[in-house]
């Protein structure tokens, strides 16, 4: 799936596995519009834009966003800081490694787009890599009877709401790309050590005995950190990336506690 190199005044560059990164040429450091960069993210999952004029503040971040679509609203407004805290009561505010999940599974509606903008990184070989699974090479590389019993799998997630989201929800593994009609997995990660005492929420498949049920959520953790299916994204500050939340999930990778990084994220929903 080569990337399209038709956007106005940039290079685009095919990522492996997955995604496309976007730079500008000549100097000419405006962002593309999301009417020219749409098509490029529904055929490569994931852009990353480099080079481009960063967003100074967390409302011009979520003024661009909006150009995507509407954006979601949480308790704290539509742009959220990802950063270590000094007393973290949430996974997401720790150094430590972030299991994968998908984005507003605890939320009135799941949001298509997650726009990221890095404003300080760890450096180079440093850790704090964002991690991202498309899940429909997942699907793909499944074999025609672990689709069966996917396909008739639900799971029930829970967490207490410490962070902006939380409670308890049961949701299919398997469902459908709204855009593009492809077949999709949502799935949580189970907690890691790092993560355990950290509120990351619990992973239950519904009426399925407890051994199965074990081995069921094993496999899939196995398979979604397949490397023919994972991009790992390291950041550089000024990065931005748009990230397609119905068929990707995400993680990160642990980095040392008090490295600088410090990211804004917005979520747009479908429109």
């Amino acid at each position: 799936m080569p990337a399209d190199s038709l956007i106005p005044g940039c290079d685009v560059e095919q990522l492996s596995p997955l995604g496309a990164i976007v730079r500008p040429i000549a100097g000419l450091r405006v962002m593309p519009s999301p009417g020219e960069l749409r098509e490029l993210l529904l055929r490569n999952r994931l852009l990353v834009l480099r080079g481009f004029e960063p967003f100074p503040t967390k409302e011009a971040a979520s003024a661009y966003a909006a150009g995507w679509g509407p954006l979601l609203e949480w308790d704290f407004g539509t742009a959220f800081e990802v950063v270590e805290h000094d007393d973290p009561k949430n996974y997401l505010f720790t150094s430590g490694s972030v299991p994968y999940h998908w984005d507003g599974a605890f939320a009135k509606q799941v949001p298509w787009l997650q726009i990221f903008q890095c404003l300080e990184s760890p450096g180079t070989n440093q850790g704090g890599e964002t991690l991202f699974c498309d899940t429909t090479r997942v699907w793909q590389h499944a074999e025609p009877d672990q689709r069966t019993r996917w396909e008739h799998l639900e799971i029930e997630y829970v967490t207490q709401k410490v962070a902006h989201y939380g409670g308890r929800i049961r949701a299919k593994l398997v469902g459908k790309h709204p855009l593009t009609g492809e077949t999709v997995l949502r799935f949580n990660e189970p907690a890691n050590a790092s993560t355990a005492d950290l509120n990351t929420p619990g992973v239950m498949p519904v009426g399925v005995d407890e051994h199965i049920a074990g081995e069921l959520v094993a496999d899939l953790t196995r398979r979604i950190y397949d490397p023919s299916a994972v991009y790992a994204h390291a950041w550089q500050p000024g990065d931005r990336v748009i990230a397609d939340n119905f068929v990707l999930l995400h993680g990160r990778t642990p980095y040392r506690s008090k490295l600088s990084r410090r990211l804004w994220r917005v979520h747009v929903l479908e429109s």
